[in-house]
């Protein structure tokens, strides 16, 4: 029973720290520096992204659920997170305030769900089945676990949300409109059926070699034109709207690939390695450099790391030992 619990431990702060780090550091959204990594605020944000990530990961694991639903599961999280608790949506910023529309900085908005999409749950779930063989179909949290998850992200929700009440422009529309899109992506996640039969990559697409650039490459295109919907000064022939919808197709496309098929833990590594190879490039030179965000590339180097060893290790023990 220790040793189950302990085990469990383990898994559970692993989906968070790939969560948080992902997240708030990777991203440079939390400013990255020694002296605050440990601080009362890093430690108060891992709650939201520990339970998002864990409550996502275990309807998926109920309901049977695909990387489809999944990544809604994140969209709905994501407007959670920073259009209800931290209203960042609503913000009045004069320098984001080109794709306003309805109080809403959809700009903004479109950007954070996309990004809190992937790193904050689609890939942390991804990681915690390559690190942890055979957990795709197996509940960590029961019945118990997943109500107190839930309570808990509830109570951060509240809390944040009462502390950034100034930020709304608008609260009997903006209050609304992201209650009603948290429900619709939720709703989109549960209609949204898993394929009866996953077949494994054929040909070039079924070598980690190739998953690796082309996921890199993909989301360079995603980050590429959803920024360009972010800061309106940059030129491009493509109107804002437009921008974002090619941002939408691609990622669609990416998790398409995801979603219809059975990939093994080294293909499946090799699609976290190039998403994250693509945030790496703009942590270390974009903007998000000057807040630290070089830090959160080692850390989440780190992560990568102790999911690769585990990876590594299941491939040399039998099923059953590890059972």
């Amino acid at each position: 029973m220790t040793e189950n619990r302990s085990s469990l431990f383990v898994k559970i702060l692993f989906i968070t720290l790939a969560s948080f780090i992902g997240t708030e550091l990777l991203t440079g959204s939390t400013p990255v520096f020694p002296p605050t990594l440990l601080s009362l605020v890093n430690i108060f944000l891992l709650c939201p992204y520990g339970s998002g990530a864990l409550i996502v990961r275990e309807i998926a694991v109920i309901w049977n659920k695909g990387w489809f639903s999944i990544l809604a599961f994140g969209a709905a999280f994501a407007i959670i997170e920073e259009g209800i608790a931290l209203k960042t949506w609503f913000a009045a910023d004069p320098g984001m305030s080109y794709a306003r529309f309805m109080g809403v900085n959809w700009s903004f908005g479109i950007a954070e769900t996309i990004v809190e999409a992937i790193f904050s749950i689609a890939l942390p779930i991804i990681l915690s089945r390559i690190a942890f063989r055979g957990s795709e179909s197996e509940r960590w949290l029961g019945t118990k676990g997943l109500v107190a998850a839930g309570i808990a992200q509830l109570v951060v929700v509240s809390m944040l949300f009462h502390a950034t009440m100034s930020r709304f422009t608008d609260i009997s529309t903006q209050l609304p409109l992201a209650l009603i899109m948290t429900v619709a992506f939720v709703l989109i996640g549960f209609a949204i059926k898993s394929p009866a039969v996953q077949e494994a990559p054929a040909g070039m697409l079924a070598s980690p070699k190739m998953l690796a650039p082309l996921y890199l490459f993909s989301t360079l295109a995603v980050f590429f034109f959803c920024p360009v919907w972010l800061t309106p000064f940059t030129p491009h022939p493509l109107t804002p709207v437009l921008s974002a919808l090619v941002a939408v197709v691609v990622l669609i496309m990416m998790f398409a690939f995801l979603h219809r098929r059975l990939l093994s833990p080294r293909q499946l590594f090799a699609v976290v390695c190039g998403i994250a190879s693509a945030m790496f490039l703009v942590s270390i030179f974009g903007p998000q450099r000057a807040l630290g965000a070089p830090i959160g590339v080692v850390l989440y180097i780190i992560v990568l790391i102790f999911a690769w060893r585990r990876m590594r290790r299941a491939e040399r023990i039998p099923d059953k030992v590890l059972s």
